[in-house]
């Protein structure tokens, strides 16, 4: 009965070892989402360029973003390394692009909106303003 055990005791060892080999990071962390290797823009994100989120940013819970796009930096600098030498740093927040249509801020045309609810939308109509609505 031990034998068996002790089989069964090896055999599990070994089949995570290799679960964690090729996964390629320990079972305890979350991997970061895949992104092509080089640190061109990966996409956008409310008209603004996002480059590739390294781990140490993502960690914060924030984007790798140029710097002037960035409304509220983590308070930590340097956690977009290999974008660096592009003024890319981690940000919470980003200025969002002026030239964006007030649906693509998930929001509507409307007389009238709180201050903390506006967004800079080209669409709307004159005496009306951008509000976003829907804050999912």
């Amino acid at each position: 009965m031990k034998f068996y055990a002790l089989t069964l005791l090896v055999t599990m060892s070994v089949v995570m070892s290799f679960a964690v080999v090729v996964a390629g990071h320990s079972a305890a962390e979350v991997p970061p989402p895949a992104v092509r290797e080089n640190d061109e823009v990966q996409r956008t994100y409310l008209g603004v360029n996002v480059y590739k989120t390294e781990w140490s940013c993502a960690r914060q819970g924030g984007l790798c973003v140029h710097r002037a796009d960035c409304q509220s930096p983590t308070t930590k600098s340097g956690l977009c390394p290999e974008s660096a030498h592009r003024g890319v740093e981690c940000c919470y927040e980003v200025r969002p692009a002026k030239d964006l249509r007030c649906r693509q801020y998930l929001g509507q045309c409307v007389d009238g909106c709180y201050p903390i609810l506006l967004m800079p939308a080209k669409d709307c109509e004159a005496g009306t303003v951008c509000c976003v609505l829907n804050l999912h």
